[in-house]
């Protein structure tokens, strides 16, 4: 997507991603601003997989300028 589709996105969901390429693409484009600062992209690589383990998954509110890490429920999904 480029920057000024990015920009006109209210919510974002991003799920596990299958490759520490994809992740890379993934923290670039979206989380880049929301990690911790002084992570190599290697460090970053293995937070985003660990943080998305068993259905969980980044919710970023583009409105609220917030970030979260929440988690699907087998209740959830409908």
């Amino acid at each position: 997507m480029n920057p000024v589709g990015r920009a006109q996105v209210n919510y974002v969901c991003i799920f596990k991603q299958q490759t520490s390429r994809e992740w890379e693409c993934v923290i670039k484009e979206y989380l880049s601003g929301w990690l911790p600062e002084g992570l190599t992209m290697n460090e970053k690589i293995r937070f985003c997989m660990k943080a998305t383990e068993e259905h969980q998954l980044f919710f970023i509110d583009n409105i609220n300028h917030e970030c979260y890490i929440t988690k699907l429920f087998g209740d959830d999904i409908v």
